[in-house]
């Protein structure tokens, strides 16, 4: 493999990867682990849990990198794979209480500036309560800051569909959290 690999962008790590090179893997696995971890935290509420659906993320994604066309982006690929996934560990542990969700790493946009002020606990579990894909949508435009377009593709439906569930998410949130601004 080609010594600028630190370098190089996405797809040309992922062609590499799909040629054998375990190393051009190591580094995608590198540059998005942190926000695999991330968006899997907010979306399941629990560390141990986004722990384990990270690791399982970055090994399936591994296991179908030779199917991966470049259709998408590979970080939409990817957020695909961690919904997935959280959503597989979600409905394996149903009837388990949500544990109480950290607030390290809550960076509010600007636009939120109302939701922010309710504290930072207070937020995330209230986003935690949401219906899951209502959260998904909500945690993949807050705080990874996919487009409408992007959330579409990660959740195979349309731009107006996520308009909708942010729609929804928003309207709960205010309701959960008092309804102020």
């Amino acid at each position: 493999m080609p010594s600028k690999q630190l370098q190089a962008d996405d797809s040309v790590l992922v062609r590499w990867a799909q040629d054998g090179h375990s190393e051009a893997f190591e580094q995608l696995v590198r540059r998005h682990r942190v926000r695999v971890y991330r968006t899997a935290l907010r979306l399941t509420g629990d560390a141990h849990t986004a722990d384990d659906v990270a690791q399982d993320a970055f090994i399936a994604a591994w296991r179908s990198l030779r199917l991966f066309r470049a259709e998408s982006s590979f970080t939409t690929w990817l957020y695909r794979i961690v919904v997935n996934q959280a959503t597989n560990s979600l409905r394996s542990r149903r009837d388990e209480p949500v544990d109480e969700v950290p607030v390290e790493g809550f960076h509010p946009g600007a636009d939120t500036e109302a939701i922010a002020r309710e504290g930072s606990q207070r937020v995330l579990s209230a986003i935690v309560e949401l219906p899951f894909e209502q959260r998904t949508a909500f945690v993949l435009r807050l705080f990874e800051d996919l487009t409408y377009e992007d959330i579409a593709q990660v959740l195979s439906i349309s731009p107006d569909a996520v308009r909708g569930r942010l729609h929804r998410a928003r309207n709960q949130l205010t309701k959960t959290l008092g309804g102020e601004r």
